[in-house]
Formats: structure tokens, sequence, C-alpha cells
């Protein structure tokens, strides 16, 4: 983004955060009717709602989806073939970016198709005065192989947008059931596009607590004005990654995120913490640049009062001879010490880049807090104390190694359970093939969350591994397994199955587990392929 554009960008809004909560001002910047693509009438349709703060644990409710009121299915919005506008791109194979992509699908009369998110650059403002915030995105993507209308998704309500430079009504990108119900839904783009061309989609919204189960993140208080912002993800309800707060894209898509951050009328000074590159403008006024192998599952964002935390950064030297540069940071609630935190999260290192390989990520960055969600990042975890090992294990298993989809993290969850969990770790415990069938991985392709099951029967699926291959040799092959696949690329559950029967020199009680203990199948495994390991 040029400086020139931020001005703007920030200018505009300035504006907004006066306008949008009230109704004395117009859109400045629209045109007439005739300029805006799929709409079928002018009347606002966009909840704004003042929201004060949220909860510091997980327990906001979200009983309806308010962008999901009215059937956006029966407007025509592809008289306008706006794939015109778009640059042509063949380079878009399935075996290529879209790997682990779900299939293009038809929902509600609707032909969706996913996209390649190539980059996407956005402001938040934060108003601590007015306690609100705006939001202000543009997304550049590709369209799949079979062309269609775009998937995303989003858990705000949508205030503006173009497409391709035209304004488009927000009833354009409705949320849509795929299958497993609305909260698990993704937005369909009502836009007929080509193939493999590309496209730009803005947004501009006001930014409050996500439309998504059990969300929070966002909090506001006064005397003096303060803010504590987390970007509060969680792979355990869906809708809960980084489409939170920006426009984002499934498990599958990597891309590089530009964020600009600005706090006015701020009480106090405030950090910003993050697994990003971090440029400081002034005070409160911050960009944040995420590489681009970056998915909705790796972004850290904490905005936080100064006052409230301590931190500890150095450069380790890890047990493999690595120099691991890390943050950790203290919440004055804590509880544990500083000193103790740290001394903890280094002996981790040690013992996971031993058990499992090299650190993946420029630096660790821990936040530890008595009201954090314990939740993994790229290079990165907010924890409570007593999560710290478990979160900081996912930087290997999770954040180094990602989920090919959303149904394979079972697999990080329960490896990492196997590894970390005091008392039970490395246990040998065979498989009781009486005991009733458990579905840690849904095959559904729009399944979009981790079962709770993940954590205590996955780790008994590993024992159970363990007792077939020997502790060892799991070890081993999960060691293996971590090196083969390229840094910060993805696992399947197909992958990890087939690795593992491989390793265990073809014993196809491998085979059985995964069939009854993870597919959640009765009777027999089907007999393999005889090249499978070929």
């Amino acid at each position: 983004m040029s400086v020139t554009h931020r001005a703007f960008q920030t200018a505009s809004l300035s504006l907004s955060i006066s306008c949008a909560f009230s109704s004395g001002c117009g859109d400045p910047s629209a045109g007439d009717v005739d300029d805006e693509i799929g709409s079928e009438s002018t009347e606002d349709t966009l909840g704004t709602e003042e929201t004060g703060s949220s909860s510091d644990s997980d327990s906001t409710e979200t009983d309806s989806d308010s962008d999901s009121d009215s059937d956006s299915s029966d407007s025509d919005s592809t008289d306008s073939d706006s794939s015109e506008t778009g640059d042509e791109n063949l380079d878009c194979s399935i075996e290529g970016a879209f790997q682990y992509a779900p299939p293009a699908t038809e929902i509600d009369g609707l032909f969706a198709t996913p996209i390649d998110i190539l980059a996407t650059e956005a402001t938040i403002f934060f108003s601590l005065g007015s306690q609100h915030a705006i939001a202000e995105v543009s997304v550049d993507f590709r369209v799949g192989p079979e062309g269609g209308m775009p998937i995303f998704d989003l858990r705000q309500t949508i205030d503006a947008g173009t497409f391709d430079q035209q304004f488009i009504d927000p009833a354009a990108a409705q949320r849509h059931d795929f299958g497993k119900g609305l909260d698990y839904g993704f937005r369909i783009l009502e836009f007929e596009l080509e193939p493999c061309t590309e496209h730009t989609l803005t947004l501009q919204y006001a930014l409050d607590v996500p439309d998504a189960p059990e969300a929070g993140g966002l909090e506001w208080s006064t005397a003096p004005n303060r803010l504590y912002f987390d970007s509060w993800l969680s792979d355990l309800n869906p809708g809960r990654y980084l489409e939170s707060w920006l426009p984002a894209n499934l498990p599958f898509d990597r891309q590089a995120l530009t964020l600009y951050l600005v706090l006015e009328d701020a009480g106090v000074p405030h950090t910003l913490l993050s697994n990003a590159e971090i440029e400081e403008f002034s005070e409160h006024d911050w960009k944040l640049e995420f590489p681009d192998t970056t998915t909705a599952m790796a972004p850290l964002i904490i905005v936080v009062p100064s006052e409230q935390i301590s931190a500890s950064t150095g450069v380790h030297q890890a047990a493999n001879a690595q120099d691991i540069p890390y943050t950790l940071v203290r919440h004055e609630t804590a509880g544990e010490s500083l000193t103790s935190l740290e001394a903890r999260l280094l002996d981790a290192i040690d013992e996971f880049v031993t058990s499992t390989g090299d650190f993946l990520h420029p630096a660790m960055l821990g936040y530890v807090s008595a009201s954090a969600r314990s939740m993994e990042y790229d290079g990165g975890f907010t924890t409570k104390p007593s999560d710290l090992e478990h979160e900081a294990f996912h930087s290997w298993w999770a954040r180094g190694v990602h989920p090919a989809t959303y149904a394979d993290g079972w697999i990080d969850e329960a490896w990492d359970m196997y590894n970390t969990t005091l008392g039970l770790s490395f246990t040998v415990e065979p498989f009781d093939w009486d005991d009733a069938p458990t579905e840690l991985y849904d095959a559904h392709p729009f399944a979009r969350d981790t079962p709770n099951a993940s954590y205590w029967t996955g780790r008994a699926v590993f024992a159970g591994l363990a007792a077939i291959m020997g502790v060892d040799e799991l070890r081993a092959a999960m060691a293996t397994l971590y090196a083969d696949i390229e840094p910060l690329g993805s696992v399947s559950t197909e992958l990890l199955e087939r690795h593992l029967y491989c390793e265990s020199g073809e014993q196809l009680e491998v085979l059985q587990a995964f069939w009854r203990f993870v597919r959640g199948f009765d009777g027999s495994v089907p007999e393999p392929a005889a090249d499978l390991c070929d």
C-alpha cells in the first residue's frame, strides 16, 4: 500500500467511524443506484447495533446470523459478467494451490467454487473514545479451475463493498449452509466468474465481536480509555479463524497479509504483540506484514495496555544448535512468575527440537494470561500457565506442519496430547477392538471444527498405535513425516495413515485403527492396494 493510499484509507475510516453508527451521514463515495451491482434495492440491510464490550471467556452467544436473515439467492447478480475484468491465469490446478480445496458445489442454487486468495490488505481503526472500530479490506483472489461463484468467510456485518471497482450490495455475499449448519457455513459472492481469473473485492464494516460460536477478543474500558484486542482464534468452533475479523479462506490457502492498526483516543500506552513483522509509524499506529505462507489459522495479534504486561526476550541456542529468538510476555494476571514461565518454555523448545525436528519459524512469541485462550499460531501461542507446553508444541505440529483441512485438525491435538500430557506421555495402550467406533475425522468437505474427542480419544489412538508399532518406532515415524513435509506444509489424515502403515512394515492393524477409531467405521478395513507403499 502506498503512503498516499494509506492516508486516504485512514481518513476514510475516521469519517466512517463517526457516521456508521448514526443516520446523519450519507456515503460520500457512493454513486447512483445504477452503479451498484448485485443489488435489487437501495435499502440499507445492515445491522449497526452498538456493542461496548465482550466477555473474557468463550461465552458470547450468537443465536442468529444477522447477515443471513434474507435469502439472497433469488437476486440476479450475474447479469454483468465481472470475469471480463479479471486477468486470465491458467496456473490454478488442483495439484497446485487448490490441492486440499473442497470441490465446487451447488448451494442454494448457486454454483460455489473455491478461490485462492493472493493477498489481503486491511486497516482496522479503533476509536477508544467512542468504543467503536472500523475495518476496510482489499482482497485479491484467483478463481478455481472450475469457475463459478467465490467461497470465502467473514464473521462481521458488511456495510459496503466493491467488486472489480464496482459498488456491490452486501446481500450479494451472504452466508449459506454448506451441509453442516449455518454456523458452519461460508459466504458466496454471487458473481459467476470464469476459471482462473483474478479479481479484487473490497469491504468496509464496523468491527465487533464476531458472529461465531463462543467468540470474543474485543473489549473496551474507560477511565482511562483502554482496549484489549486479541485475534482469539479457535479450532473448536466454526468461523473462529482469521474470518472472525477479516475476509479469509479455508486452511488449504496461503497468502500474504498486510494489516494496519490504528488506535485513537487511548488513555494509556498500548503494546502490540504479533507473529508478523511490525513497523511502528508512531505511537498506536502500526503496520503488520504476514508472509505469503500465512493461512487463516496463523495470525497472532494482541493489543493490550502496556502497564499490564512484562516480557522477557532473548535468543535461545536450542538442543539442536538452532538459535531461536523468543519473546515471552506475561500478563499481570498470570500468577506464575515470568522467570518460571521462561524456564519452562526454553526446556520445552529443547525437548521438541530433539524429539520432532527444527523450529520452522523466524521466532517464538508466547503470551501468558489467566484469562487467555490457550491457542496456537505460527511460531506463537497464547495460553494459561497450565497449558504452556501444549501450546508451544503446536509450533511444530499444527502451525509448523499445518492440517490440510479443518477435518485434519484432530491430528495435531491428538499427537500433542500424546507428547505433552503429564503422566500420560508416550504410553502404550493396546486397542480394544470391541470398543465402539469413534469419528475424529469428518469426511464432509465443508466440516470445519476439531472435535473435542481429538484430545483424549485422539491421544489414546496414538497410544494404541504405539502398542502396534512400538513407542520409539512411532515417534521416529512422526519425526520422519515432519521432516518429509515441506516447511510449513500440510498433513492430511490420508497421508498420516499411509505413512504410519508403511513405516510399521505394512501392519494391517494400523489401517484398522484408523478405520475404526479415526474414521468411525464399524467392521473390518478394506484390503489396501498392493502398491500403497511403493
